[in-house]
């Protein structure tokens, strides 16, 4: 295994300083092991985040439009904690396809600023928030606004994104962070969505076409919500043909 200095220099933390194992090798914003919304506690392993990183992983941009500073402050806290708690998660689901996440970097588009994109109205006004805002770097861009008021998708994102910035197809939607109504539910929906649209980014197409796969497939994690037939913590399967072709997406990177 990496020493951890040599893995945060590789991704591109700055290490000439004090780092956080937790938030500059994890990218926990909130420098905490995640808990879900039940307050049920998680364990994340150093060794397997680093082995993570010496093989194939992607850099993620996570970008809050108009909810960072615009909650109250508790509610801010927790929608920190989900995205948190989603980033744990996508990391543990890329596991099983031996795809690592590595640099996660925070964003903040403040309501105020936002030209309305903190509620996500339609298809094109999520196309139109990821033309209009980006973050500089190699991460993929993961807008999380506020809200998505289109009843037709929870998240969206490309299938088979741009390999760099300034194209038509160059960040997603991950999933809002008040799914559900309050910031305070649907953890594990939340993070299964993100996991998801990353997986859209990294060339996979749904599992299926207008009806639902049968069988296992239902529960894999390119099957729509509508399919999945267990809880969203489990229905997040992928086949090893899925996998490489995560691993073969241009916006990934070498081990280091």
């Amino acid at each position: 295994m990496a020493s951890t200095r040599s893995t945060l220099n590789c991704i591109g933390r700055n290490t000439t300083g004090s780092n956080s194992v937790l938030k500059d090798l994890f990218g926990f914003i909130r420098a905490r092991v995640p808990t879900d919304e039940s307050g049920a506690t998680f364990s994340v392993s150093m060794k397997d985040a680093i082995d993570g990183m010496e093989g194939r992983h992607v850099h993620l941009n996570v970008i809050a439009v108009g909810w960072w500073n615009d909650f109250s402050s508790t509610d801010a806290d927790t929608g920190r904690r989900k995205t948190d708690f989603a980033i744990m998660r996508t990391r543990q689901i890329y596991e099983q396809a031996n795809l690592g996440v590595g640099l996660v970097r925070y964003g903040v588009i403040d309501q105020a600023d936002a030209d309305g994109y903190h509620n996500i109205g339609s298809e094109g006004e999520a196309d139109d928030l990821s033309d209009d805002f980006s973050m500089s770097g190699s991460g993929i861009d993961c807008f999380v606004p506020r809200t998505i008021s289109d009843n037709d998708f929870i998240g969206i994102s490309p299938v088979d994104g741009d390999c760099s910035k300034g194209g038509k197809s160059d960040g997603l939607i991950a999933g809002a962070i008040d799914r559900g109504g309050s910031v305070n539910t649907s953890f594990d929906e939340f993070a299964r969505t993100f996991a998801h649209e990353i997986g859209h980014y990294l060339s996979l197409p749904h599992n299926h076409g207008s009806s639902c796969p049968s069988g296992s497939s239902r529960n894999n994690l390119m099957a729509q919500t509508r399919c999945i037939t267990v809880d969203a913590r489990t229905a997040t399967s992928l086949t090893s043909s899925q996998s490489s072709d995560m691993r073969g997406h241009c916006t990934t990177n070498s081990g280091c």
